[in-house]
């Protein structure tokens, strides 16, 4: 029992949790940021969904496959994959905490205006004709009331805490497999160590045959 214990590679299996559970966690938290965030947006323009549901789903099945397999083939974890997913998924971190601050900016202008508007009305049809025609082709009402203002301004559908808590759940997903790279690259260090020592202690063994051999065949020549 001891020595199963003692074979696992707890180093590997710790980074392989840790990035599992933070891609997970960064897949529920950031889909529903989006979600809130796309109504939010189209409660003033009607732009449709852009929740990237599909995107987020493939990325973190991705990353859960791979932490899967690079637990399974210790090997694997030296080769370029392991670095380009750790790039990548350095790419995804970057990406949500770009998406967080900006949400933090649209968030903070939000409530500013909501402060005043309280029973009027506000009409953006004179001010932004061009831009609503570019983000789209549908009858567009700017027509900013009381209605609106409850859909927009309401506490319960801020979402700059799930938006910073997916920022910090990609973070740790990225430090676990920073962390499966260094275990993986040690073990792989070590490895090649332990050869080098064996075909050292061979080669002395051999060197070892070869004098001896000298040795007694001096001796039958005397």
């Amino acid at each position: 029992m001891s020595l199963c214990v003692s074979s696992i590679p707890w180093g590997s299996l710790n980074a392989a949790v840790i990035s599992i559970v933070g891609c997970l966690a960064f897949a529920v938290l950031f889909d529903g940021a989006m979600e809130g965030f796309s109504t939010q947006v189209n409660t003033l323009i009607p732009l449709g969904s852009f929740t990237f549901r599909s995107a987020i789903a493939l990325m973190t099945i991705f990353l859960i496959f791979v932490s899967i397999i690079l637990l399974l083939i210790g090997g694997a974890s030296t080769s370029g994959e392991s670095q380009i997913l750790v790039l990548l998924w350095a790419m995804v971190v970057c990406m949500s905490g770009v998406l967080a601050s900006f949400y933090f900016v649209f968030i903070g202008a939000v409530y500013s205006f909501c402060a005043l508007v309280d029973q009027q009305c506000f009409d953006f049809t004179v001010l932004l004709p061009a831009l609503v025609n570019r983000l789209s082709n549908k009858q567009v009402d700017l027509t900013f009331c009381k209605e609106k203002k409850e859909a927009l301004c309401a506490r319960e559908h801020n979402q700059i805490w799930p938006f910073v808590g997916s920022f910090l759940c990609a973070l740790l997903a990225l430090t676990g497999l920073v962390y499966f790279l260094m275990c993986m690259t040690a073990n792989y260090t070590r490895l090649k160590s332990e050869k080098r020592v064996r075909k050292g202690d061979h080669y002395a063994m051999n060197q070892g045959t070869v004098d001896s051999n000298s040795f007694i065949m001096t001796n039958m020549g005397k």
